[in-house]
């Protein structure tokens, strides 16, 4: 066997073994080659209905916007409820500390218990057929859920043999892949490089020949490319998935840069 294809072969197990479903957002771009392109999307009646109706916002902020900024605070993950009502469990995958994806197993409802991190509830009602999980058998999920991070981050480690980013411009770029999802502010990216916002804007400009923000915009548009090429996902999901928070900016910006709208660019490719 291929050492490319265990990250898949190592998913479907665990879902096997758990009946439940593997969401993976790969935050750097090192798994989606070698992964079913719907494992981007989360699933479920549930799921479905929450992020094709007017809460798909609440989806984005939680998933993303928010979720994504406190990975560091959760090495070990957790089990939360959504806004949609449904309890997940989530584990990063951090590689030299630094998050490279995460990994949802889902979706389920609780009786009796609450985990220890809730959203407030949307009008949503859960679908008949949703299965119960008890306190014990979610930790157990969310254990098996560890142990498969651990699997990936190996595989990532040893067959891909990435190496930490050393220069400037790497660093950058790095931070840039990592976090162009969400919504990492130049202040942010000083931080990381131990620089006031203000110097980092020229450090930037110096080391790659591009503003923050262009740097940031091309690595959404990549993005937003590989998921409407390799996705059924909505435009609207694929523009959140991709870091516009604005869907009617995602289109100004999609059709400036491809003479084309993110639909037509799509249909394009399966003509």
């Amino acid at each position: 066997m291929k050492m490319l294809d265990l990250p898949e072969l190592a998913i479907r197990n665990f879902e096997r073994l758990t009946n439940l479903r593997v969401c993976v957002h790969d935050l750097v771009g090192r798994f989606a080659p070698v992964l079913d392109p719907g494992r981007s999307q989360h699933g479920g009646p549930l799921c479905l209905a929450a992020k094709t109706g007017p809460h798909v916002q609440r989806c984005w902020n939680f998933e993303v916007a928010r979720f994504r900024t406190q990975l560091r605070q959760f090495p070990e993950g957790r089990i939360h409820r959504c806004h949609a009502g449904l309890i997940e469990c989530v584990a990063p995958i951090l590689l030299r500390n630094e998050p490279i994806a995460v990994l949802f197993a889902g979706q389920m409802q609780a009786t009796r218990w609450t985990p220890d991190h809730i959203e407030p509830r949307s009008p949503i009602p859960i679908p008949k057929g949703t299965p119960v999980v008890t306190r014990e058998r979610a930790e157990t999920c969310l254990e098996a859920l560890r142990q498969l991070g651990a699997r990936l981050l190996h595989w990532v480690d040893h067959e891909l043999v990435p190496t930490a980013p050393r220069t400037r411009e790497e660093r950058i770029h790095s931070f840039i892949q990592a976090h162009h999802t969400g919504s990492p502010t130049l202040d942010l990216l000083g931080r990381h490089l131990s620089l006031s916002p203000s110097r980092t804007a020229h450090v930037v400009r110096e080391a790659t020949g591009h503003s923050y923000s262009e740097l940031l915009v091309n690595a959404r548009l990549q993005t937003a490319c590989y998921l409407l090429q390799h996705s059924d996902l909505p435009i609207i999901e694929v523009a959140m998935r991709s870091g516009f928070a604005d869907v009617s900016r995602f289109h100004k910006v999609f059709k400036r840069r491809f003479s084309s709208s993110p639909q037509a660019w799509r249909e394009q490719l399966s003509s």
